[in-house]
């Protein structure tokens, strides 16, 4: 008896859940049945449907969601649940179903529509224990087994102006193999602006019994919005005096996702004018940077979506398949081993020494080449880099940064791409200039495109790969105008980094140790390639660096000579995980 008394008691509060944490205002749900298990809502590839009076959902989805092993006999058309010491089996078409060998009458037999094998969700729920409700007023059949308790949750973001038929459903299905979490689908086309998102994601989120995950956003800036940033920096010259602020650098302003990452800033803040000047020196918007859950977003608009998760399921096979998967740096630095400064070995780390800055080595790939050799944090490793102009890359390099090596390395199979440079996949021909007895500086610059939004998905047209770019805003302001939209919209890209803005990795502490590399984006590179090490996937590898990056930064602000802090906030605001987060 009092084991019924504590179910109604659950349904109660499932019923209140149903009403207080799924409409969101203008995020209103439509009138599509929806069937949720102990409060969190299901997602099908096939949307729950009256059949003679029954519901019916997709067979796979609803077994799997209530923990049932399941078995599909094509020639018999039979399906078989198994939980526990239960047993139930289907036969499509007909009226008898059985429950640990003993037949039972069904009302609606098994059926299947447009492919898709559909089951009654009532029979199948209570044939393996769980009590079932249907809520006429929502729509929705209330599944309650075992005991309530708090369920971690993500967001999923979409404007249902901007997606087709099939990309929803796609969107349906990627959702549902999300399955020990509370996953809310959230429809934001009513949203003016992202700060309107915002404010209600943070007023909904109070009413959440367990914790934020993440945030995936489907469509372009144009179909859901990001914030405004502005990339206005105060930095300084190396010189003697050391003043904090020599210059104040106002860059263009730009779209970035960054402020999704916590709920802690005042929605009010997000609307002024974001800077790291006005954040950290004027001190007029207050606005704390640390992220608390990843964020991911997939730039891809109405019609776009589906094709993309069918070759990313592809991928993940492909992925898990191949035994190795190769990190291929292609490196051209704008910075890099200047003829008549110091030879290897040598380290001048005096902050006063005003030729520092030509004390470099060969930008990322020397990064990289340390994470290979000196971490022992790259297993497969392989550098193509520029071998034109005076800064040439020296060390360890298979070839030179030509789209022929490009194309030669994704006809290997799938690749973990990484490009540095100038910005959209340009190779720098620097020349350097003498200056009597002054240190040399660099001169004239040619620069030649290796690929262009009309020819990178030429080049990279084999395998599928995922990518780094350290570049210049090839992914500007999260549009669908940008160069990574056409690598994930008509081409075999999965995964992309890559910034809203430009990014300005700071190349001053490329040869530094690692504690005082710890402010630049070096150090948010070490410590993704160290957790994809640890066997993390790529989505939280990259949460867990920029969280590690952005703490770095945040204890920094001493920094009396390195403009790399101010530059660091905008880089990481800049800086966006574009794709999809792996599902368990």
């Amino acid at each position: 008896m009092w084991k019924r008394i504590n179910k109604m008691i659950m349904l109660v509060l499932v019923l209140i859940l149903a009403v207080t944490a799924i409409p969101l205002g203008a995020f209103a749900a439509s009138n599509e049945i929806k069937v949720t298990i102990n409060g969190k809502q299901l997602y099908f590839d096939v949307n729950p449907q009256f059949i003679d009076g029954r519901i019916f959902v997709p067979m796979r989805g609803i077994f799997e969601a209530l923990g049932a092993d399941i078995k599909w006999d094509g020639k018999t058309q039979t399906v078989t649940g198994s939980k526990g010491a239960t047993t139930v089996k289907l036969t499509i078409n007909q009226k008898q179903a059985y429950i640990n060998g003993k037949m039972v009458n069904l009302d609606a037999p098994a059926t299947i529509v447009k492919g898709s094998t559909l089951v009654p969700v009532r029979f199948i729920a209570e044939s393996l224990g769980a009590d079932v409700q249907w809520d006429a007023s929502t729509s929705t059949v209330i599944i309650l087994e075992g005991e309530v308790t708090a369920s971690d949750y993500y967001y999923f973001l979409y404007n249902s102006k901007s997606v087709s038929a099939a990309d929803l459903t796609a969107i349906k299905s990627y959702i549902g193999k999300f399955r020990s979490t509370n996953n809310i689908l959230l429809d934001v086309t009513e949203a003016k602006d992202a700060v309107e998102i915002y404010k209600r994601l943070q007023s909904d989120s109070v009413k959440q019994s367990g914790k934020l995950l993440g945030i995936q956003i489907f469509g372009a800036s144009e179909d859901v919005p990001a914030f405004n940033y502005l990339s206005k920096t105060a930095t300084i010259f190396p010189d003697r005096s050391m003043s904090r602020f020599d210059l104040v650098l106002n860059g263009e302003p730009f779209l970035t996702d960054y402020f999704y990452s916590n709920f802690n800033n005042d929605s009010a803040q997000l609307k002024k004018e974001i800077s790291p000047y006005a954040v950290f020196d004027e001190k007029t918007v207050k606005i704390d940077f640390e992220p608390q859950w990843k964020v991911v977003r997939l730039p891809l608009s109405k019609g776009e979506i589906e094709g993309y998760f069918k070759r990313f399921d592809e991928y993940t096979t492909k992925r898990n398949a191949q035994k190795s998967i190769p990190v291929v740096n292609f490196s051209s630095p704008t910075y890099g081993n200047i003829p008549g400064t110091p030879e290897d070995g040598e380290d001048f780390r005096d902050p006063n020494d005003e030729r520092r800055l030509l004390y470099q080595k060969d930008d990322y790939s020397y990064v990289l080449q340390r994470l290979d050799k000196e971490f022992n944090i790259l297993k497969n490793y392989r550098l193509y880099g520029n071998q034109q102009g005076d800064i040439k890359v020296k060390t360890n390099v298979s070839g030179d940064y030509t789209k022929d090596n490009v194309a030669k390395e994704n006809g290997t199979g799938i690749v973990d791409f990484f490009f540095n440079g100038a910005g959209n996949f340009t190779k720098t021909k620097f020349k350097v200039v003498e200056r009597g007895d002054e240190a040399p500086s660099i001169g004239s610059d040619s620069s030649e495109k290796i690929m262009t939004p009309d020819t990178v998905n030429k080049v990279l047209s084999k395998n599928y790969y995922t990518m780094i770019m350290m570049q210049a805003e090839d992914a500007k302001n999260l549009s669908n105008k940008s160069l990574v939209h056409e690598m994930m919209a008509n081409g075999k890209a999965i995964s992309v980094f890559a910034g809203s803005n430009k990014v300005l990795p700071g190349g001053l502490n490329n040869i530094a140790p690692l504690e005082d590399m710890k402010p630049t984006l070096y150090y948010f590179t070490y410590n993704f390639y160290k957790n994809q090490s640890e066997g993390l996937n790529r989505t939280d590898s990259y949460f867990n660096a920029s969280k590690a990056f952005v703490t770095e930064l945040l204890n920094h602000q001493d920094l009396k000579w390195d403009p790399n802090f101010e530059f660091g906030i905008t880089n990481i605001a800049s800086l966006h995980n574009l794709g999809v987060i792996e599902y368990p």
